[in-house]
């Protein structure tokens, strides 16, 4: 839609399947989104979307990365920053993705060595040089539970944790 809410485009999913939705980001210099698939079991794809409404770009997954819940364009540094988090192995929560749809790094930053740690929450901060990720662990007894952390950019680690009090608050 634009300013006056009349709606520019529509994009036509038609076709993709097997997918949970994760969530977008969007480039808004050049109103180029980025849709983040939730899980999918040979790997999460990204999908690029123009201003046309047209599919430009598939990241067509990675082993590493079986879910990506939330997803932040940096300006700064122009890539897709991904927090997601399952039952891949390598264990890993985070990634950056290029906008070429080419290259993922796929990282570790809480040292995991178990799955199930899923990105519920991710925001960049305004400068671009660092990433907050909220995790949300589904296991008793995890060390990670409901925590906060704080990845610089690019290399997502290593991570400071921002720990809640015993009642569950910062």
């Amino acid at each position: 839609f634009n300013s006056a809410g009349v709606q520019q485009w529509t994009y036509n999913a038609t076709g993709i399947s097997g997918a949970v939705y994760g969530d977008f980001a969007t480039d808004k210099v050049t109103g180029t989104c980025y849709r983040a698939e939730g899980a999918r079991g040979a790997g999460s794809r990204v999908l690029k979307v123009n201003t046309l409404g047209s599919l430009t770009g598939t990241f067509p997954g990675n082993a590493s990365m079986l879910e990506m819940w939330r997803a932040e364009y940096n300006s700064c540094n122009h890539q897709i920053v991904i927090g997601g988090g399952g039952t891949n192995s390598p264990n890993t929560q985070a990634c950056l993705l290029d906008t070429n749809m080419a290259t993922m790094t796929p990282v570790n930053p809480l040292a995991a060595t178990d799955g199930f740690h899923d990105v519920c929450l991710i925001a960049m901060d305004p400068t671009g040089n660092t990433a907050y990720m909220a995790i949300a662990q589904t296991l008793a007894n995890s060390n990670f539970d409901n925590v906060v952390m704080s990845l610089p950019m690019p290399a997502l680690t290593p991570a400071n944790y921002i720990k809640p009090d015993k009642f569950g608050f910062l």
